[in-house]
Formats: structure tokens, sequence, C-alpha cells
């Protein structure tokens, strides 16, 4: 049996309860502005490729960059590693473009799929015991070992490191914005590395007021804030990372955006399934045959007019080829590149438009793309 049919078929097991993390009326209230704030502000295309380009390359890279160079002139490794027992990641600064980024290598060998059998929920944070990094929240337990077994021969954890090589360079460039990105498992790893670094490094001041500062667990407490921008998970086909609980937690966050790209049917961001408990934080921006579309905080929001997945978001059969990394990569350099305004997305869709975008924007692009030639 092949690695992603073992993980179609193992990701879909047992979940546990978890007590509700609810954000308070008057808080939602009082960060309306701020919320909206960092929701408006998407991805470019241009970025978007840049995140993604460099989730497909660390499939490929072995850490050796006189063997192979950066996809990028300017961008500097500060971190590489590859371990059975954590995955792989890589840590890389763009003095240009002024961001630190940590990308994580999705699923590639057998090893790799191990983290993805256990699909069990577990709080978030170390697995050998200690303060969780946020409270009462759960995550994939799979997902989550990968970020936190520090394994036989390591004092620390793939998260630890990560954090202070970022900090390595947010303490010198405190204008640097944070991005952690990746495809497949490295999406789902890409969105817990940036609720972590979200509740460890920004201050009160960054947008949490004092109850929500306070969740933080000990461990994130005693942690100097180094970052002074946003922090943004720009991820590639991440299949569902944690509970409703932990959905509440990330959506709350006004410096924090996570933003999950999904090509058509693909079946990896559907599991393990919202019945089980799952939930999508952040936005979804879907790429369809006819045009793209994002999703407020997935689900949508009636009090602000936007609307969530519709229902053909659910629809099977799914499919396990649209999965792979190149077809993420024609679409966006075959249409999204190409005809940003129809291929990729700056707005959300709304509950009621006076006109139906969606449809004139395929009609105008109609004789542009081939369609057929889509998977």
């Amino acid at each position: 049996m092949s690695s992603t049919m073992i993980f179609l078929v193992t990701i879909m097991a047992s979940t546990a309860a978890a007590k509700s993390y609810e954000v308070p009326q008057q808080q939602q209230q009082q960060h309306l502005e701020q919320k909206l704030s960092k929701t408006f502000k998407f991805p470019s295309v241009h970025t978007a490729h840049e995140y993604l380009t460099l989730s497909h390359f660390i499939y490929h890279f072995d850490g050796d960059t006189n063997e192979t160079q950066l996809p990028y002139d300017d961008l500097e490794l500060h971190l590489f590693e590859d371990n059975p027992a954590n995955g792989c990641v890589m840590v890389v600064s763009s003095p240009l473009r002024k961001y630190v980024a940590a990308v994580f290598r999705g699923t590639d060998s057998d090893s790799d799929w191990i983290h993805d059998l256990q699909a069990s929920k577990v709080p978030f944070g170390p697995v050998n015991g200690g303060d969780p990094i946020i409270e009462d929240v759960l995550v994939h337990k799979g997902f989550n070992k990968a970020l936190f077994n520090t394994g036989r021969l390591q004092e620390d954890c793939q998260f630890d490191r990560v954090l202070s090589s970022i900090q390595s360079v947010t303490s010198v460039h405190p204008d640097y914005q944070v991005i952690t990105t990746g495809h497949s498992l490295g999406g789902a790893l890409s969105v817990l590395m940036a609720a972590g670094l979200a509740a460890l490094l920004a201050p009160p001041s960054d947008g949490m007021d004092a109850d929500q500062y306070n969740l933080r667990s000990d461990r994130a407490r005693t942690r100097d804030a180094t970052v002074t921008t946003t922090i943004s998970a720009i991820a590639f086909a991440a299949p569902l990372t944690g509970d409703p609980n932990f959905k509440a937690y990330v959506d709350s966050v006004s410096y924090l955006g996570v933003w999950n790209h999904v090509l058509l049917n693909d079946l990896v961001p559907r599991v393990p399934f919202e019945k089980w408990n799952y939930s999508h934080p952040g936005h979804t921006i879907w790429f369809q045959r006819e045009a793209a579309r994002a999703y407020y905080l997935h689900s949508g929001d009636e009090s602000l007019g936007y609307k969530g997945v519709p229902e053909e978001w659910k629809d099977s059969p799914y499919s396990v080829e649209v999965h792979k990394i190149p077809n993420y990569v024609d679409y966006m350099e075959r249409r999204s590149l190409v005809w940003p305004g129809v291929y990729y997305v700056n707005s959300f869709e709304k509950i009621k438009a006076e006109v139906d975008d969606f449809y004139r924007r395929k009609t105008f692009d109609t004789i542009m793309v081939d369609e057929d030639a889509l998977i």
C-alpha cells in the first residue's frame, strides 16, 4: 500500500474531548477593527507563489548550498535539519523582502507518514509533559509530536530550534515579517508553528487583551517578545490541525494570519473530518477550475457578511493525485500568475453581492486559459 493511501486510511482515527475556549463577546468587539485589518492583508499572488516555491524546493534540498542554490538570490539559510524524529525544516530570511520564514517539508517518505497515522488529539506543546503552549486547546497528536518530540539524543525539540533561529533574525531585524509555510504535512506544521510563535513572541500591545495574554502557559510568558510585525502561516494543502478551541484561539489573535491554499478536490485538506471534532483555523483560498475564491475564517461570518465554504467543498469523490505539489505549482504558474484577477484573490466571498463577480471573471477568462489542460 502506498504512503498516500496509508495516510488516507489511518488519519481518520479517534479524537478526544476538550474544555471549550470561547472568545468573550466584549473582546470580539474590542478587537474587531484590529482583526479586520489583519484579515484583509491578503498575501499577494507573487508572495504566495514565492512561499509555494520554497515549499516545493525543500522536497529536494539536502541543506548543502554549495551543491544546490537557494531559489532566490538574496536568501540566507539560517537552519536546516532533516531527521526521522521530526522531519525536515529550514529557516531562511530575505533582506530584500524583509521576512524570515520557517519552511516545513511535506510527506515524501514512509517515516514522514508515521506522524500522520496518529489522528487522536493532545494538548498543544511538549510531548513529554510540562506546560502546553496554549492552554485548553487540542491538536493532532502526530503533527504535535513532529514539532515537540525531543528524540533520544536532543535536549530541545524542533519547535525550540526553529524558534531560536527565527529569534536570531528578528532580534537584529525586528521589522521582518515572520512566515511559516509548507505543503501537506508541512502545511500542518506551519500552522502549528505560527500559532506557537504568536503565543510566545508577541506582547499584549500587539492585540492580546489581558485575559487572552494570560491564557498562555508559563512557558509562553517566560519568553521575551521579539516580533513587532505580523506572523503569517501561508500553507498549501494543509490537513486540519486541531479542535474547535484551537481554531477559536488562532482566529482571535489579531496579529496572526493563517491562509490555506487548496486545489480543486484535494482530499488531504478535508481530513481528519470535521465530524471528528477537527476545524480549519484561518482562511481558505480555494483554487478551482473556473476561478479562485477566498473564504473568511473558512466557515465565514454572517455578522460581517462573509460566506463560508459552500456545500461543494464536501462533495466527493476527492482526489489524492491532485494533492501533489507540482499540481499546485502548475496552477499558480499557468493561471494565478498569468491572470491573478481570476485565479488569485484579494477579497472574501460575500453572502450578498450585487454582481456575481465569480461568473463575470469566468466569462472574461474563458478564451484565455485552456480549461482542459488542468487536472
